[in-house]
């Protein structure tokens, strides 16, 4: 009841995002277009539809948490006789909810909230570079920025930079899914053996406003009992919309929380697109391939749009957008050359199918300590600082996260040369 009712105008939105249908759902305008091509662009629908796969395969019965939660959340929506005043109002029609979307919901706070902060400090740590910002002013700012040699500075002088960092337009709607004044959180913990009552203290506080309508936490209490021979399970904590879990809280056992944990998950490399537009040419002297495929993103009110997307094994082109009225005038499109930014984000599906997993294993009756929940919470993908308490006193801390092994020397603060 209340995914359905009080939580279904953000569980679309999050869902609207992730898919790119902003345009074609809500209204149609220069900032919705761009979002939507950013986002089609990014993989992330493909990605969640095979972790929901691996989810599937692998852990069957995890699966079926967020199976049960999908099938109670059509049920509520066709016996909720929608639409509602804000989806009429628009003229959208419900779509029924997959596992799928359950976990873009998740990949798309990974991204937009997160992780994508650092691409924006690195993007324009190289524009300012590369425009003349004398470097000593640069490595004041951001001391990673010594990790920068003369050849990669080299390098940027011929780098086409076709997304530019602070964006005003992109700034503007990212503040309003995450403003920048809610950018900092802080957790801490303090054991047992440390408090006059033996017990301990654990505060977690991801500094995201709940004065926000509709806000991103919900605050729930869950029963769980698996028979009726056994005792009840109770949860207390936030909810996400779309997501079949608390993601932070407690039970009488044990309480678990996290603030976001500023690793750095995306990297840049910096590649020589050839005058054929179909592969890039590498600082040994090899070439590789460069992949395309086409979107179709829908229009409201207006014709499709046909965006070739461009990628090499350093991630998705940064190109000039190539848009086309067809699927036949996309299909004739290629990067034009010069030197362009890939950007790859060290999200994998494998990864958020161990998100989905912790998530389930943290709500577990069976999950009833401080080191049996931080290993629950182990396998989460986003960079974070997971805390947890148990009621004998125990506290644990870890930072978890799916980031690159990189290559010897190589910061992640500095794009690569591919």
């Amino acid at each position: 009841e209340m995914c359905i009712r009080d939580r279904y105008q953000r569980r679309v939105r999050a869902r609207t995002v992730a898919q790119g249908r902003l345009g074609e759902l809500l209204v149609d305008n220069n900032v919705t277009r761009r979002i939507d091509e950013a986002m089609r662009s990014s993989g992330i629908v493909e990605r969640s539809h095979h972790a929901a796969n691996e989810l599937l395969h692998k852990h069957p019965s995890y699966y079926a948490v967020f199976d049960a939660y999908v099938n109670g959340v059509n049920a509520g929506v066709q016996a909720a006789r929608l639409p509602w005043f804000e989806t009429w109002l628009v003229g959208w029609k419900p779509e029924a909810w997959t596992v799928e979307d359950s976990i873009a919901t998740l990949h798309v706070m990974c991204v937009v909230d997160l992780a994508d902060v650092q691409g924006e400090v690195e993007r324009f740590t190289m524009q300012a570079l590369r425009d003349g910002v004398r470097r000593d002013v640069i490595e004041e700012l951001f001391p990673s920025a010594t990790a920068y040699d003369d050849e990669t500075l080299d390098a940027l002088k011929e780098l086409l930079l076709v997304q530019p960092a602070l964006d005003p337009e992109a700034a503007a709607f990212a503040s309003s899914l995450a403003p920048l004044s809610s950018m900092g959180s802080n957790n801490w913990a303090v054991s047992g053996a440390h408090t006059a009552s033996g017990k301990p203290l654990i505060v977690h506080d991801p500094h995201l406003q709940t004065s926000r309508l509709p806000a991103i936490w919900y605050e729930a209490r869950i029963r769980i009992r698996r028979s009726l021979r056994q005792d009840e399970h109770v949860l207390l904590g936030c909810t996400m919309p779309g997501v079949p879990t608390v993601v932070m809280g407690r039970s009488r056992h044990v309480s678990f929380g996290f603030t976001y944990g500023f690793v750095d998950q995306l990297d840049f490399t910096l590649e020589r697109v050839a005058a054929d537009g179909r592969s890039v040419q590498r600082a040994d002297g090899a070439t590789a391939p460069i992949h395309y495929k086409t979107e179709t993103i829908l229009r409201k009110g207006a014709a499709p749009v046909y965006l070739r997307v461009a990628s090499t094994s350093g991630g998705v082109l940064e190109a000039p957008p190539m848009r086309a009225a067809s699927a036949v005038e996309a299909s004739r499109l290629l990067v034009p050359a010069g030197t362009y930014l890939a950007r790859k984000l060290h999200f994998t599906a494998k990864g958020l199918a161990r998100t989905a997993l912790s998530l389930v294993r943290a709500v577990d009756p069976t999950t009833k300590t401080a080191g049996a929940m931080a290993d629950a919470l182990g396998g989460i993908v986003l960079a974070s600082n997971t805390i947890t308490a148990d009621v004998d006193g125990n506290i644990a801390f870890q930072q978890t996260g799916q980031v690159l092994k990189r290559a010897d020397g190589w910061s992640g603060f500095v794009p690569w040369l591919g």
